[in-house]
């Protein structure tokens, strides 16, 4: 599907890339298959007619195919010849050698920095250029909705077009920028509802899968590329030193809309703070840990479900709470009580310890599936430190500092 082969005299087939950079970014997956039958015997007598070259080039494997028709684009993209030689773990332009790395480096996507706002443990946003003028909105990020929402009267004063045959229906709002990154046309569904008073809608699903993201709460910051075919070597952004999460996109029934949410999620063990030693004591306080779902909200503080805390017999006398008081990103104040716990999410690579809120209000809006106790990852645990989200590929990287 990346290449094909045209058919030539005395067997020489020439190499003809479609997309060079599709192909680029799907490296690593093309040159681990296996060949088709039967052709193992005459791969050695594969050729092809590089780009800027004049002599054919002897493919040892399709790993080299791969390699050479990468490279091949890239000497042209510089404007030198290609090599004539291949081998298996280099290949050269010019004379100079160009690692395999080398190649992958083609393949990124470019990286894009903007601010980013917001209030502590409330909410974060994203300021956008929106239309020919480029009007800059601010934006908060939340992705328990599946559509992006944008305020009634704000669409109406950007002169938002309705977008036909949309369900619910949305409005287009031309084109967007986030900093230098063109994001395509800009669709909402317009809405009234309560709002921090400086963003006049919501950025969710739909949006953010659009892109990769590398989020700095703490810092003020984040870093966007366009969503490509990336893996985790040639992937837009460094996650040295953070855990991977896989995760998992799960439609859950939104009360509040009428429709079904696709949130991200991933399992997870939450116990209490502390008491591995001590689980066979607790007895019919409860157990050490259980198993739940850990969905991650970029709208919220890390809370978890009623179910949790009494497994876990949170408030009782050998485990008591802390009163918290939240503002809410409509101004709210709300009063919980929170807990100490221990998280490990995932295989186990990801562990933490946190302070959770029970019966936040945010758990009211979804009927999650019933009997599984519910955990929500929120603000309080991504300012700790940089995470890296990627929705096409369901993969989260964060670093678990307590």
């Amino acid at each position: 599907p990346i290449f094909r082969q045209q058919k030539g005299h005395n067997s020489m087939s020439r190499l003809c890339i479609h997309d060079v950079s599709a192909f680029a970014a799907s490296l690593h997956a093309a040159a681990a298959e296996p060949l088709p039958g039967g052709a193992a015997r005459s791969e050695q007598k594969w050729r092809a007619k590089v780009a800027g070259g004049n002599g054919d080039c002897p493919f040892q494997s399709w790993r080299d195919a791969a390699l050479a028709s990468v490279v091949a684009a890239a000497a042209v993209a510089v404007g030198r010849p290609a090599q004539r030689c291949v081998r298996t773990r280099n290949v050269c332009i010019a004379g100079n050698c160009t690692s395999v790395v080398a190649q992958t480096e083609l393949s990124r996507p470019q990286v894009f920095e903007v601010p980013l706002f917001g209030v502590e443990d409330s909410y974060i946003a994203l300021d956008l250029k929106l239309g020919s003028n480029n009007k800059v909105c601010r934006f908060m990020l939340d992705n328990r909705s599946p559509l992006t929402l944008i305020q009634k009267s704000c669409a109406s004063s950007l002169h938002a077009k309705k977008v036909l045959c949309s369900n619910p229906p949305q409005v287009t709002l031309g084109s967007a920028k986030l900093g230098n990154l063109d994001c395509g046309e800009f669709h909402a569904v317009p809405v009234q509802m309560s709002l921090p008073p400086d963003c006049c809608g919501v950025i969710s699903m739909d949006f953010l899968q659009r892109f990769d993201w590398e989020f700095d709460v703490g810092g003020g910051k984040v870093k966007v590329a366009r969503a490509s075919c990336a893996t985790d070597e040639s992937q837009p952004f460094d996650v040295e030193g953070l855990k991977r999460v896989s995760l998992e996109r799960r439609k859950v029934p939104n009360v509040n809309l009428g429709i079904d949410s696709e949130l991200i999620c991933a399992p997870a063990q939450i116990g209490r703070q502390g008491l591995a030693a001590a689980a066979a004591l607790l007895g019919s306080l409860g157990t050490f840990s259980i198993a739940c779902n850990a969905y991650f909200f970029f709208g919220s503080i890390t809370h978890c479900s009623a179910d949790v805390a009494s497994a876990l017999a949170l408030g009782h006398e050998d485990y008591p709470g802390n009163g918290r008081s939240i503002t809410d990103p409509s101004g709210m104040v709300q009063n919980f009580q929170d807990y100490g716990l221990s998280v490990v999410i995932g295989d186990g690579a990801a562990q933490l310890v946190t302070q959770v809120c029970v019966g936040h209000s945010s758990l009211q809006n979804f009927s999650f599936t019933p009997g599984i106790p519910t955990l929500v990852v929120g603000l309080d645990v991504f300012k700790r430190s940089r995470i890296v989200l990627s929705l096409r590929r369901c993969c989260l990287w964060m670093d678990c500092k307590s």
